[in-house]
């Protein structure tokens, strides 16, 4: 029976991992306190028990430990997931004997030895033959079984089923001509060259091409003002646009700004407001009347659109946006898309924002206006919402390399729409830039905003026109159309008859409302919330409160969207949920099901919040008081969870793969094998177990670090694994170095 390669490296790695331990705890009190066997008897068991009450002497050196595996870890994954992954690749094979002694040590016939060798002989080349510059890393890769356990199938599946037939070392160093475009008639790829054939003068970009060209970018569709929700009981949730009569003022603003062709208008536009203020439906207006701009008046088109949210992962972070505002305006205008093409920067996606707006964005349109009219009879107009959501200051760096650029290049035939709440760092941005125009809807006469709430109300409930009711909704929002548009999902859901709502309505408003300045107008958006979460879980005691509460708080917490299931695992032992008497999951259910104003789930049953303002009120204690969300001990808790769910559900060889000989790309079962033995709460600790642990506040006693340790020497490769037939292999660079910042700041605190 042939041994596979995979066991071999894993034996390797072990026995690397196995001296690194022991050299590093070795010397404590004459002993190891831990070993690398995968199962550990009951006397270590008990060691491990203990090992707390001595971290003063051990904790600096399993800490050393830990940072020595990290260091080599992140080296090799950087080697696989980085350097390797470049599509320059050349390989040869090679004769060798490095792995002859250890192969023939096991006992394996002469024809598997051999077929050993030539598999373990691969050499990694980058650049032409005969120029080998990656000859300083062969004598680590090779010395250290580490690197092919942890690219393996990891990589080379990956790079040799691409690369092996466009090399041929014996005949030619240059590349065959490539026939993926079964359905192209205009152009051929010769030597990494596109060539238009005949000159078309559609403007409509061919489908093959577009694939080639602007998949490259990954942009984010989510975030793109056409992408909608399919709701759990097949509704279409999608987002809307100004209500007919409401926003007159403003959006006649943004229109004629928008159609000012003179060399006088300004590049920006940009929209200020609270949250829940309207701004995203504005937003949405604008795009869709631009889209098509069939109005007379009209002397733009949309060019390209990013809809921020927090609510996804390429929606919150601006290395998602310029490829996805340059992947809209490449379909739109095809001179910007051939000098897209012949730029051939796509690799700038990996790169810093500036570059990419400079590579992708800025150099491409400059290039391409000398093929266009002069003044050009198409312009385009991007519209960027919300952003302030982007993650952490994201959506000032990006907006101060943006003003930067345009302030460095006229980009003539481009204008841009933003919209964002006003925060500090956005405004002083926006107020260095000159050529920009400002509008603050807090700045929009009371009058107005009420006439406007009281337009749309009327059309969402109008058997309350003309009623006593009606003054008050309106006085109660304040001016903030999420205060409106929430008080509507409060109502409808239950099914309630007008007589009905109007009772619920009058425990919910005060006999007299007063008029709130909008300074206030967050506090009754506030009360609201509040009264929502009391109609939840007032009826609620004790244990079953802090139950119904932490799931609402794990909903809000996971840094993807989840199914209630997943939220029911993390948050259970799990012994109940096959039954569904029983389950976990039912309670989530029910906590989803009774927060439906605020709450709501698509066909895979994700959970989303209608508005991120109730995500901000449940993480300010003062606002939301008992029913605050503290996320620090959750994270801990679900960092706790996905450590235990990963090291219950990973093993060797997860998709059953029958032989390590075969590429991925050959095995037509792996799909599947992964998809039944990885299940989506496995997927979820796999894939964020670094972002909860990054949450927490490490202490010098912390049970983390034992888990992490535990983790490391028994499960870490499995993970690695996992992680590579779930399609995320190239986050586990990101994911160690988030957890060595966590150890790190544990070794900090030790020494303090």
């Amino acid at each position: 029976m042939i041994t596979p390669r995979y066991t071999l490296f894993t034996k390797s790695l072990e026995e690397s991992f196995v001296t690194y331990f022991n050299d590093a705890l070795s010397g404590v009190a004459g002993r190891q306190t831990y070993c690398c066997q995968t199962r550990a008897s009951e006397e270590e068991a008990a060691e491990k028990a203990s090992w707390s009450t001595e971290r003063e002497i051990k904790m600096p050196l399993l800490l050393r430990f830990m940072k020595r595996v990290f260091d080599e870890l992140q080296t090799f994954i950087e080697l696989v997931s980085t350097r390797l992954q470049r599509n320059c690749f050349l390989i040869r094979y090679v004769r060798g004997t490095i792995w002859a002694k250890e192969l023939q040590d096991m006992d394996l016939n002469p024809v598997a030895i051999a077929k050993e060798k030539e598999m373990m002989s691969l050499s990694l080349l980058i650049g032409p033959p005969g120029h080998n510059n990656f000859d300083p890393y062969e004598e680590r890769l090779f010395g250290s079984a580490c690197l092919l356990m942890l690219c393996g199938r990891v990589s080379h599946n990956y790079h040799l089923d691409f690369q092996r037939p466009f090399y041929n070392a014996a005949t030619s160093s240059t590349m065959a001509t490539i026939s993926h475009f079964s359905n192209a008639g205009n152009f051929s790829i010769t030597n990494s060259s596109l060539t238009f054939i005949s000159n078309s003068n559609v403007d409509v970009i061919q489908e093959d091409l577009r694939m080639f060209l602007l998949d490259q970018l990954g942009p984010s569709h989510i975030a793109d003002h056409k992408f909608c929700l399919v709701g759990e009981k097949r509704e279409v949730l999608r987002r809307a646009t100004c209500t007919p009569g409401t926003r007159i003022a403003i959006l006649a603003s943004i229109i004629k700004w928008a159609n000012d062709t003179s060399a006088e208008s300004q590049d920006i536009y940009w929209l200020f407001g609270p949250a829940g203020s309207g701004k995203s439906t504005i937003a949405y207006t604008i795009a869709r009347r631009f889209e098509l701009a069939i109005e007379v008046e009209d002397t733009i088109f949309l060019g390209g659109n990013f809809f921020c949210s927090r609510q996804f992962e390429d929606t919150k972070y601006e290395t998602y946006i310029v490829r996805t505002i340059v992947y809209h305006l490449a379909l739109r205008c095809k001179a910007f898309a051939d000098a897209l093409r012949c730029s051939g920067k796509f690799d700038t996606v990996h790169r810093s924002v500036r570059a990419q707006l400079q590579d992708l964005l800025v150099g491409p349109w400059l290039e391409s206006e000398s093929t266009c009219e002069d003044p050009p009879s198409r312009r385009y107009l991007i519209v960027i919402d919300a952003l302030d959501e982007i993650d952490q200051q994201g959506g000032s760096a990006f907006l101060r390399d943006l003003l930067d650029v345009i302030k460095d290049n006229h980009l003539l035939g481009l204008k841009f729409f933003f919209t964002s709440r006003q925060d500090p760092g956005l405004v002083d941005q926006v107020e260095s830039f000159t050529r920009k125009r400002l509008y603050r809807l807090q700045d929009v006469e009371k009058e107005e905003v009420e006439a406007d709430i009281t337009t749309y109300l009327a059309v969402r409930l109008p058997h309350f026109k003309d009623r006593d009711e009606m003054k008050k909704l309106v006085t109660f929002t304040s001016g903030l159309f999420i205060c409106a548009a929430t008080l509507i999902k409060y109502l409808s859901p239950h099914k309630l008859t007008p007589r009905e709502q109007s009772t619920l309505l009058r425990r919910l408003l005060p006999d007299s409302v007063i008029p709130q300045p909008p300074s206030k107008a967050t506090d009754l958006l506030d009360a609201l919330y509040h009264q929502i979460l009391s109609d939840a879980f007032s009826h609620l005691d004790g244990d079953i409160l802090q139950e119904r509460l932490q799931i609402l708080h794990t909903f809000l917490c996971t840094p993807e969207r989840t199914s209630t299931s997943i939220i029911a695992n993390l948050l259970s032992s799990g012994s109940d949920e096959t039954d569904s008497v029983w389950s976990f999951t039912e309670v989530a259910d029910a906590v989803l099901s009774s927060l439906h104003a605020v709450l709501y789930t698509d066909t895979d049953n994700h959970v989303l919040s209608y508005h991120k303002s109730f995500s901000d009120f449940m993480f300010d204690c003062r606002r939301s008081k008992e029913y605050w969300c503290d996320q620090t001990p959750l994270h801990h808790h679900l960092t706790e969870s996905c450590f235990r769910v990963m090291n219950a559900g990973l093993k060797f060889n997860i998709a059953n793969i029958p032989s390590s000989f075969i590429f991925d790309s050959e095995n037509h079962a792996l799909r599947n094998e992964a998809e039944r033995n990885i299940p989506p709460t496995l997927s979820y600790a796999c894939r964020n177990w670094s972002h909860h642990l990054s949450a927490t506040v490490p202490t010098a006693v912390d049970p983390l670090l034992v888990t992490l340790s535990t983790f490391l020497e028994l499960r870490v490769l499995f993970w690695i694994e996992a992680m590579n037939l779930l399609g995320f292999r190239g986050l586990c660079d990101p994911i160690l170095q988030t957890a060595r910042e966590w150890i790190a700041n544990v070794g900090v605190m030790l020494t303090e």
